[in-house]
């Protein structure tokens, strides 16, 4: 059964426009000196290693292309609501995504792309059409839409890839596996908690810790389904502890496996596709 993470927990925008980690191909996530996996647990490492390789790696697909709704209550008690679309490409050691905002119109000239890379930190660039400047961005850069709060890690799905596992326990039907940063990773949430329920080996929570240990958000994973033969995450009920605020993540569509071009992934397209958006909301 193929699980995937439905191209990211969740994505959102910085003010001013300022998540499959390895293909396939690649082997597990492992690391000799990682802490070893707890020995009351009914998980071997190696499985565990396997159940966070599948979800790093979107289960081998070549590439794909998602519309996601983002849902959420503002401070002032107000609705607020962006749609997106994420297209993603997988090549050996290396996944690039592309962000682009459907609505509201007003946000539409915002978009992200992002490189992610085996053994490097995460970069990513967004184009900032009023001063046509190019904006440089890291994984644990802070994104924000209409008040709620995100950062670029977020949006790659985690960035799995660039964990390792430090330890597995069973208990009560539901597997554990604790994720720890590698090494100059740069990322925004040191640790890493990834729920399974034991018996059929499906995510159920995410739990995402900063660098003070302290859990910062809850991801429970409210709904999958069956696409193509791979099985997605299809709705998220956020938990943002820290800034005491609920969302929620619906895909609307995904498609997989359809051969994106490696011309959307280039710094040229980014500017291409905003400007576009820019010149759209003057006329």
């Amino acid at each position: 059964m193929k699980i995937l993470l439905s191209l990211g927990t969740f994505t959102l925008l910085f003010a001013s426009f300022v998540g499959c980690d390895v293909n396939s191909s690649a082997p597990p996530v492992t690391n000799t000196t990682a802490s070893p996996v707890n020995s009351t647990t009914a998980l071997p490492k190696e499985e565990a290693e396997k159940l966070i390789h599948r979800l790093a790696t979107q289960d081998g697909c070549k590439d794909s292309t998602a519309d996601l709704r983002l849902s959420f209550t503002d401070a002032e008690g107000k609705s607020q609501q962006m749609d997106f679309r994420l297209q993603r490409k997988y090549e050996s050691g290396k996944v690039s995504t592309l962000m682009t905002v459907l609505s509201p119109p007003e946000e539409s000239e915002k978009a992200l792309l992002a490189f992610e890379e085996d053994g490097k930190p995460t970069t990513a660039i967004s184009y900032l059409a009023g001063l046509k400047k190019v904006a440089q961005l890291k994984s644990d850069n802070p994104l924000n839409f209409r008040g709620s709060k995100s950062t670029v890690q977020e949006m790659l799905g985690m960035e799995l890839g660039q964990y390792q596992i430090a330890n597995t326990t069973a208990a009560n039907g539901a597997i554990v596996i604790e994720l720890k940063e590698k090494d100059g990773a740069q990322l925004s949430f040191p640790r890493l908690d990834v729920t399974f329920a034991e018996k059929d080996k499906t995510p159920s929570k995410f739990e995402l810790y900063d660098g003070r240990g302290e859990k910062a958000k809850t991801i429970q994973a409210a709904e999958l389904k069956t696409n193509q033969n791979y099985q997605a995450i299809t709705k998220m009920e956020i938990e943002d502890h820290r800034n005491k605020q609920t969302l929620k993540l619906e895909t609307r569509s995904i498609k997989y496996d359809t051969n994106l071009s490696a011309s959307l992934f280039t710094e040229a397209n980014l500017i291409k596709t905003v400007t576009a958006a820019s010149q759209k909301q003057i006329q």
